[in-house]
């Protein structure tokens, strides 16, 4: 795995904190509604996230919808855990449980023929977002492949920092958390509002699919349009546009007749304001 030298610099220091043993059972992992996060590297904005809903999945429980091509999925809170739905096959899984130990087993995950366990890989405290804050991080093992990956969530913030293969680094680098705003915020204006009022993104049709669907998006003002489509890591598959457009109703259509089957994202960036929706390619 090879990362830039000053985020692998970084992320290591986490293995060396002194409270390597600790386990923080009141960790505040917020989930309300108009929360927003937003990604980079070395202060550079790469991925917006925020919360838009709660939604009723068809085990009966209720769950808040994170959108973003990063951080994403549907989520509820129980005691210590944080449960994550799986909409594919309607059922959730423990994202994280913050009783654990380092070394302990939160969750053992199976995708299709993938089996992903979850540990407890590091916990302590740093300052993140201008605050010293206890953190945990969870490493989320691949057996079968490569997807290997570190997820980092810290007390009051939620997800701060993702490092996966191949060299993939982001980190937090500002949030807007029940109305208070945390480090460098770009483009966020109104953060209670899930779509934008000068353009709309709409689900792709068909979902799932196989091998191509439709990605509708309508603007009321003519502006610059990047459409991109990510996979469940976020990394980049394709930029189907990146082209001035002008306002009116539009429609793209994805070709994923070279990709395996699962969850990707696209995200739509119209002049600065981000949106993102997930979709199943299942062959």
């Amino acid at each position: 795995m090879k990362v830039k030298i000053s985020s692998f610099v970084s992320f290591m220091s986490i293995l060396f904190s002194p409270l390597i043993f600790a386990q923080y059972p009141q960790m505040d992992f917020p989930l309300q509604i108009g929360n927003v996060w937003q990604f980079g590297e070395d202060s550079m904005f790469y991925s917006e996230s925020r919360t838009v809903k709660d939604t009723i999945m068809p085990n009966g429980l209720t769950y808040t919808q994170i959108i973003g091509n990063l951080y994403n999925g549907f989520f509820r809170k129980e005691g210590t855990k944080i449960f994550s739905y799986n909409t594919v096959n309607d059922t959730e899984y423990v994202k994280y449980d913050f009783s654990l130990k380092v070394g302990d087993t939160s969750c053992v995950l199976i995708r299709w023929s993938d089996t992903t366990l979850i540990t407890v890989f590091s916990v302590g405290t740093k300052n993140i977002l201008g605050a010293e804050r206890n953190y945990m991080t969870f490493f989320s093992d691949d057996l079968s492949g490569t997807r290997d990956g570190y997820e980092e969530v810290a007390d009051g913030i939620g997800f701060v920092v993702y490092l996966g293969e191949p060299g993939i680094y982001y980190t937090v680098i500002g949030a807007v958390i029940n109305g208070i705003k945390y480090g460098i915020i770009t483009n966020v204006e109104n953060t209670n509002s899930d779509i934008p009022k000068d353009f709309r993104l709409l689900q792709n049709y068909p979902n799932p699919f196989n091998p191509t669907t439709t990605i509708a998006f309508e603007i009321t003002k003519p502006g610059y349009v990047k459409l991109i489509i990510y996979d469940f890591l976020g990394r980049n598959v394709t930029t189907l546009l990146d082209r001035f457009e002008n306002s009116g109703a539009k429609k793209v259509i994805f070709d994923g007749k070279n990709l395996s089957s699962g969850v990707y994202f696209y995200t739509i960036n119209y002049n600065g304001s981000i949106k993102s929706k997930s979709m199943l390619l299942l062959k």
